[in-house]
């Protein structure tokens, strides 16, 4: 189990697999917004692997599972390409503003931090589960 530090003490933190859904629920290529509780997750699936990332920006909190449908801004802010998902590099565009976060490292190099991200387990059944 993970240790978590607060300023005079260390505790374990326990995670917890939950269920999201079944692959077939995740097309390849789109990213697809989950709720769990209060925690939004965006899933990808790429080349049959899924990655989860937290699924809101931290520039304006936009939602980043509309990556590669829905381009809001993209007329004002930057063309076209805003919302891509791209597959060779692993990444995910903003579709508000055009930030790019790896979906292993949920990195993103220009504001040097990092967004969330989440184990993904597939189970024999093909439910999808995700550790939070």
């Amino acid at each position: 189990m993970p240790w978590k530090c607060t300023r005079s003490f260390w505790y374990i933190v326990k995670m917890r697999e939950k269920i999201i859904g079944k692959f077939e629920d995740f097309p390849e290529g789109k990213g697809t917004g989950v709720k769990l509780g209060g925690l939004r997750i965006a899933v990808f699936n790429i080349e049959g692997k899924l990655y989860a990332i937290h699924d809101s920006c931290p520039h304006k909190q936009a939602p980043l599972h509309e990556s590669g449908s829905n381009r809001y801004n993209s007329d004002k802010c930057g063309g076209a390409y805003l919302g891509e998902v791209d597959i060779e590099l692993k990444t995910v565009k903003c579709p508000w503003h055009g930030l790019r976060f790896n979906l292993e490292t949920g990195e993103n190099p220009v504001l040097g931090r990092r967004i969330p991200t989440y184990e993904v387990i597939i189970k024999r059944s093909g439910e999808v589960a995700v550790v939070v």
